[in-house]
């Protein structure tokens, strides 16, 4: 039963780092973060726009009184 449990282990462990060590996964991990990057990008220049547009109506809105 020992001897299972540790060949269990030892081949959870293996299979674990051949997975964080292996080429896609490097892949994967760097393409997540660039994909999270450009969408935190986008979504900062969304909200400068929006803030922009306002900022130009309440000049007009100023400017009319």
């Amino acid at each position: 039963m020992v001897n299972k449990k540790n060949l269990f282990e030892e081949t959870k462990k293996e299979l674990l780092h051949n997975l964080y060590t292996s080429k896609i996964f490097k892949i994967i991990q760097y393409g997540g973060i660039a994909l999270i990057g450009v969408y935190s990008l986008g979504y900062i220049f969304k909200i400068l726009a929006y803030t922009n547009n306002n900022f130009k109506i309440l000049k007009e809105s100023v400017k009319l009184q």
